[in-house]
């Protein structure tokens, strides 16, 4: 199994939280990568020209910069291991995502 942790490297508290996930992580002998998230309020689905359905729920939600960063720091991952065929072309049987505030 591989994961990943995505943090924010512009944000201390984020940093410092991947770390302790990917400590407590490796303790227990997980193969564990930090994955550097995208900042909503730098980023966001426009400059990935991701179109949304347009419903009101939907534009209120996706209008938030944390919100966006979120889903495309996950959404980039997931096409990162699609990308690179994992884990297919690996030996892992899974990937998976965790939040910097993981602890294992």
């Amino acid at each position: 199994m591989k994961g990943y942790i995505i943090y924010l490297p512009s944000y201390p508290d984020s940093v410092s939280m991947a770390n302790r996930a990917l400590e407590t992580g490796t303790m227990r002998n997980w193969n564990l990568e930090l994955y550097e998230g995208v900042n909503g309020k730098d980023t966001g689905l426009i400059d990935y020209r991701i179109k949304t359905y347009n419903h009101k729920k939907v534009k209120r939600l996706l209008d938030r910069p944390g919100t966006q960063g979120c889903f495309l720091s996950q959404y980039l991952l997931w096409q990162k291991c699609y990308e690179t065929n994992t884990p297919a072309n690996s030996n892992f049987s899974a990937t998976l995502l965790f939040h910097h505030s993981s602890v294992f």
